[in-house]
């Protein structure tokens, strides 16, 4: 567990960044409550890895309805959430998106910090697109659909069909997809 005081997490990133070397991208790593976290460049910090959950998998990956993946992401404690669709949006426009290999992506920050985003698919109902399809992912945002906001929430949807493309969707949420949380570290 990391108890660093939020005060001098705060003066440790202002002087590595008026140091104007690497110790920019380097000081902003972390982990919170036992999970890794990295700096995108955004309004929060990125955990390195998907809620993973080993009864509630598929092929040895957790698919969540996005009830489930706001619990799950809230479990790991200390503030850990689901993504707003705004702070996936600011994602999308501030890094750089490649393939890195078959189902999965690489995300650059211009800081230097990299996130990997599998696609497996997603899972709806008895259907299983995991199995299906390795060029596609579903991230849940915490962000419900308005016009039908007890039904629909929004996504991110990363595709690759010889480039990378990424978007912000809508999807039912019963739907089953993954869970990337962020936390506010400052």
């Amino acid at each position: 567990m990391n108890l660093i005081n939020p005060w001098l997490k705060a003066m440790i990133l202002f002087l590595a960044f008026c140091a104007g070397n690497n110790a920019y991208s380097q000081a902003l790593q972390g982990n919170e409550f036992g999970h890794d976290w990295v700096d995108m460049g955004t309004s929060v910090m990125w955990s390195t890895s998907d809620v993973y959950n080993s009864q509630d998998n598929i092929n040895g990956y957790s698919y969540y309805t996005f009830y489930g993946a706001q619990l799950a992401a809230e479990k790991w404690g200390g503030g850990w959430r689901l993504p707003s669709m705004s702070e996936f949006q600011e994602l999308i426009d501030k890094c750089s998106w490649e393939v890195k290999d078959t189902g999965t992506v690489k995300v650059t920050a211009r800081n230097g910090n990299v996130l990997y985003f599998k696609l497996k698919g997603y899972a709806a109902g008895t259907i299983r697109w995991s199995v299906l399809d390795s060029s596609i992912g579903f991230y849940w945002t915490s962000t419900k659909y308005a016009q039908r906001p007890d039904t629909f929430s929004y996504l991110l949807k990363i595709w690759v069909r010889g480039s990378v493309s990424k978007g912000i969707s809508s999807e039912s949420q019963s739907n089953g997809c993954f869970a990337r949380p962020v936390i506010k570290i400052f």
